[in-house]
Protein backbone atom coordinates (compact mmCIF):
# COMPACT_ATOMS: atom_id res chain seq x y z
CA UNK A 1 0.00 0.00 0.00
CA UNK A 2 1.94 3.41 -0.88
CA UNK A 3 2.17 6.29 1.81
CA UNK A 4 -0.94 8.19 -0.01
CA UNK A 5 -3.22 5.74 0.03
CA UNK A 6 -2.12 4.19 3.99
CA UNK A 7 -2.94 7.97 5.08
CA UNK A 8 -5.86 8.23 3.13
CA UNK A 9 -7.14 4.93 4.90
CA UNK A 10 -5.85 6.04 8.32
CA UNK A 11 -7.76 9.40 7.62
CA UNK A 12 -10.80 7.42 6.76
CA UNK A 13 -10.71 5.00 9.43
CA UNK A 14 -10.52 7.13 11.88
CA UNK A 15 -13.57 9.74 10.99
CA UNK A 16 -15.49 6.46 10.29
CA UNK A 17 -14.36 5.73 14.45
CA UNK A 18 -15.77 9.19 15.11
CA UNK A 19 -19.14 8.88 13.70
CA UNK A 20 -17.89 11.66 10.77
CA UNK A 21 -18.21 10.19 6.82
CA UNK A 22 -15.14 9.41 5.28
CA UNK A 23 -14.69 11.70 2.51
CA UNK A 24 -13.64 10.88 -0.98
CA UNK A 25 -10.95 12.76 -2.81
CA UNK A 26 -12.73 11.83 -5.92
CA UNK A 27 -16.23 13.82 -4.80
CA UNK A 28 -18.15 10.55 -6.03
CA UNK A 29 -19.02 9.77 -2.33
CA UNK A 30 -20.24 12.27 0.71
CA UNK A 31 -18.37 14.82 1.63
CA UNK A 32 -20.80 16.42 4.02
CA UNK A 33 -23.20 15.68 6.16
CA UNK A 34 -25.58 18.70 7.74
CA UNK A 35 -27.70 17.99 10.35
CA UNK A 36 -29.27 19.25 13.24
CA UNK A 37 -31.78 22.38 13.48
CA UNK A 38 -32.73 22.22 9.72
CA UNK A 39 -36.40 22.71 8.39
CA UNK A 40 -36.51 20.45 5.54
CA UNK A 41 -35.83 16.78 5.96
CA UNK A 42 -37.72 15.58 9.16
CA UNK A 43 -34.62 15.51 11.28
CA UNK A 44 -32.92 13.56 8.87
CA UNK A 45 -29.18 14.24 7.59
CA UNK A 46 -28.58 15.89 4.47
CA UNK A 47 -26.03 13.35 3.09
CA UNK A 48 -23.61 16.05 -0.25
CA UNK A 49 -21.76 14.51 -2.96
CA UNK A 50 -19.50 17.46 -4.31
CA UNK A 51 -21.74 17.51 -7.14
CA UNK A 52 -24.79 18.62 -5.25
CA UNK A 53 -23.37 21.04 -3.68
CA UNK A 54 -21.41 22.55 -6.87
CA UNK A 55 -25.74 22.61 -7.71
CA UNK A 56 -26.76 24.66 -5.22
CA UNK A 57 -24.60 27.35 -6.18
CA UNK A 58 -20.84 29.00 -6.75
CA UNK A 59 -18.54 31.83 -5.04
CA UNK A 60 -15.19 32.62 -5.15
CA UNK A 61 -13.23 34.51 -2.77
CA UNK A 62 -9.71 35.65 -2.98
CA UNK A 63 -7.51 36.03 0.10
CA UNK A 64 -4.63 35.52 1.29
CA UNK A 65 -5.21 33.10 4.80
CA UNK A 66 -2.13 31.75 7.09
CA UNK A 67 -1.98 28.52 5.38
CA UNK A 68 -0.97 29.90 1.81
CA UNK A 69 1.96 32.91 1.32
CA UNK A 70 0.04 34.71 -1.13
CA UNK A 71 -3.63 35.46 -2.06
CA UNK A 72 -5.35 32.49 -3.03
CA UNK A 73 -8.19 31.47 -5.67
CA UNK A 74 -10.91 29.84 -3.86
CA UNK A 75 -13.76 28.74 -5.18
CA UNK A 76 -17.16 26.68 -3.43
CA UNK A 77 -20.63 27.88 -1.41
CA UNK A 78 -21.09 30.28 0.80
CA UNK A 79 -21.88 28.77 4.34
CA UNK A 80 -24.74 31.11 4.49
CA UNK A 81 -26.07 29.97 1.27
CA UNK A 82 -25.75 26.17 2.15
CA UNK A 83 -27.56 27.14 6.07
CA UNK A 84 -30.15 28.75 4.09
CA UNK A 85 -30.62 25.62 1.43
CA UNK A 86 -31.01 23.14 4.59
CA UNK A 87 -33.73 25.56 6.21
CA UNK A 88 -30.83 25.85 9.24
CA UNK A 89 -32.71 27.62 12.42
CA UNK A 90 -30.40 27.57 14.46
CA UNK A 91 -27.31 29.52 16.58
CA UNK A 92 -24.54 27.73 15.96
CA UNK A 93 -22.56 25.96 13.94
CA UNK A 94 -20.48 22.80 14.59
CA UNK A 95 -17.60 21.75 12.72
CA UNK A 96 -16.35 18.64 12.83
CA UNK A 97 -12.86 17.63 10.54
CA UNK A 98 -12.01 13.97 9.41
CA UNK A 99 -9.13 14.27 11.45
CA UNK A 100 -12.03 14.98 14.68
CA UNK A 101 -10.47 18.69 14.95
CA UNK A 102 -13.87 20.33 15.75
CA UNK A 103 -14.77 23.78 15.96
CA UNK A 104 -18.32 26.22 15.84
CA UNK A 105 -19.26 29.11 13.89
CA UNK A 106 -22.38 31.32 14.96
CA UNK A 107 -25.01 31.88 12.81
CA UNK A 108 -24.19 35.84 12.96
CA UNK A 109 -20.99 35.23 11.46
CA UNK A 110 -22.54 33.49 8.02
CA UNK A 111 -24.21 37.47 7.74
CA UNK A 112 -21.61 39.44 9.09
CA UNK A 113 -18.56 37.81 7.07
CA UNK A 114 -20.02 34.99 4.54
CA UNK A 115 -17.18 32.38 4.95
CA UNK A 116 -17.21 30.09 2.24
CA UNK A 117 -16.63 26.30 1.95
CA UNK A 118 -14.15 26.00 -0.24
CA UNK A 119 -13.88 22.89 -2.63
CA UNK A 120 -11.15 24.67 -4.88
CA UNK A 121 -8.22 26.30 -4.97
CA UNK A 122 -6.77 28.19 -7.64
CA UNK A 123 -9.12 26.01 -9.76
CA UNK A 124 -8.56 22.68 -8.75
CA UNK A 125 -10.15 20.77 -6.54
CA UNK A 126 -8.75 20.36 -2.96
CA UNK A 127 -7.54 16.28 -2.03
CA UNK A 128 -7.51 15.34 1.67
CA UNK A 129 -3.96 15.80 1.69
CA UNK A 130 -4.25 19.77 1.33
CA UNK A 131 -6.99 20.40 3.33
CA UNK A 132 -10.00 19.32 0.98
CA UNK A 133 -11.93 18.32 0.11
CA UNK A 134 -14.00 20.85 2.05
CA UNK A 135 -12.19 23.71 3.39
CA UNK A 136 -13.86 27.03 5.37
CA UNK A 137 -12.36 30.07 4.53
CA UNK A 138 -12.97 33.90 5.77
CA UNK A 139 -12.48 36.71 3.68
CA UNK A 140 -8.95 37.93 5.78
CA UNK A 141 -7.83 40.06 3.15
CA UNK A 142 -10.96 42.13 2.99
CA UNK A 143 -11.64 42.20 6.22
CA UNK A 144 -8.13 42.39 8.50
CA UNK A 145 -9.93 42.22 11.56
CA UNK A 146 -10.44 38.90 11.25
CA UNK A 147 -6.62 38.61 11.14
CA UNK A 148 -6.63 36.50 14.43
CA UNK A 149 -6.36 33.23 16.32
CA UNK A 150 -9.89 33.04 17.21
CA UNK A 151 -11.62 33.39 13.65
CA UNK A 152 -8.30 31.07 12.12
CA UNK A 153 -9.95 28.21 14.95
CA UNK A 154 -12.87 28.30 12.50
CA UNK A 155 -11.35 27.96 9.48
CA UNK A 156 -11.92 23.97 9.31
CA UNK A 157 -10.04 22.10 7.09
CA UNK A 158 -11.27 18.45 5.50
CA UNK A 159 -14.74 19.70 7.13
CA UNK A 160 -16.99 16.68 6.60
CA UNK A 161 -20.16 17.65 9.37
CA UNK A 162 -22.05 20.54 10.39
CA UNK A 163 -24.36 19.89 13.66
CA UNK A 164 -26.75 23.19 13.74
CA UNK A 165 -28.05 23.70 16.48
CA UNK A 166 -28.20 26.56 19.23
Amino acid sequence: MSNLSRRNFIIAASASLAGVPAARADGEGTILSVHGATSKRNNEAWKFKLAELQAIGREELQTKTPWDGDETAYAGISLQTLYHYVGGFGSILRLAALNDFKSTIPVSDLKQFNPLMAWERNGKLMPIAEKGPLFIVYPFTQKPELWNEEVFAKCVWQLADIEIGD
